[in-house]
């Protein structure tokens, strides 16, 4: 007797593991999953290490390159693969993790940092774009993987297609020290590339809108002294306000210029109707 309640226990420990360490299950159909690889059964646990920088974006296996990885799938999940209408959006690149802090920087440290970037859900278009960096006096920035700063993401919609979600690592050496914030920005990729992919993939697009060229991808605070720490998460408060200000007002005058333009169409229209 005592053998056979140690035997339901064992399975039933097994089982409560393997399906707290499964895909959840969704109101949306497999086949939105069945080009990825097959779900780790530590999902989860390597998850919890990855969003708490226990270990980073570079350690992680091609297996787990699943969509519940990103902190806003289980918001979005139901709501874009349930759509039955299949109205999926065209164009999102975002990176993850989008946020680093880095304290204690020296002048000739070398940072190595990884990340990933992925197409946002539901994106049916193979997306191009092109990773920058913002330009730092006291740093100096390389891309180490992949060599190229042009990348192809694949759709992920109807269903999540392999390369939808891509390792990047980079380099940062520190000229001097002194407090900074680096940032990953993204535009469209040269032209010669773009064109390539554009001819290549019917399903194809490439950059954001102005809007979304000057919004960064990802921030990397780096800090030599505390004492300016606050001093410059301030100014970059300052300056991120300042840059909305200007975006808005771009955007404010471009729905102006086009109001201007249909009036003095419709305008032309009733002129020549007149004189008819």
């Amino acid at each position: 007797m005592k053998k056979l309640i140690i035997i339901i226990i064992t399975i039933m420990l097994f089982s409560t593991t393997v399906l707290a360490n499964s895909r959840p299950d969704y109101s949306f159909s497999d086949e939105v999953f069945k080009e990825l690889p097959d779900f780790p059964s530590d999902f989860f646990d390597i998850k919890d290490l990855f969003s708490y920088q226990s270990i980073t974006a570079e350690h992680l296996g091609e297996d787990y390159y699943q969509p519940e990885l990103l902190p806003n799938w289980d918001y979005w999940a139901e709501k874009v693969y349930k759509n039955e209408s299949n109205d999926f959006g065209s164009y999102g690149v975002f990176v993850y993790p989008s946020r680093f802090t880095v304290y204690g920087i020296e002048k000739g440290n070398i940072i190595n940092l990884s990340m990933f970037v992925y197409a946002q859900w539901g994106i049916k278009y193979y997306q191009g774009a092109k990773l920058v960096f913002s330009e730092e006096e006291n740093v100096d920035i390389k891309l180490v993987e992949p060599e190229d700063c042009n990348i192809l993401l694949s759709p992920t919609a109807p269903y999540f297609h392999l390369g939808w979600i891509q390792l990047i690592k980079i380099q940062i050496h520190i000229n001097e020290t002194k407090n900074c914030v680096v940032q990953i920005l993204e535009e469209k990729p040269i032209e010669e590339i773009d064109n390539e992919w554009r001819n290549t993939y019917e399903n194809y697009t490439s950059g954001s809108s102005l809007l979304g060229q000057r919004i960064s991808k990802c921030k990397i605070y780096l800090y030599g002294s505390f004492l300016e720490e606050n001093n410059i998460e301030e100014k970059e408060e300052k300056i991120s306000i300042f840059g909305l200000i200007i975006n808005i007002s771009i955007i404010l005058l471009f729905i102006l210029a086009l109001i201007n333009i249909r009036h003095n169409h419709d305008k032309r229209k009733r002129d020549k109707k007149q004189n008819q």
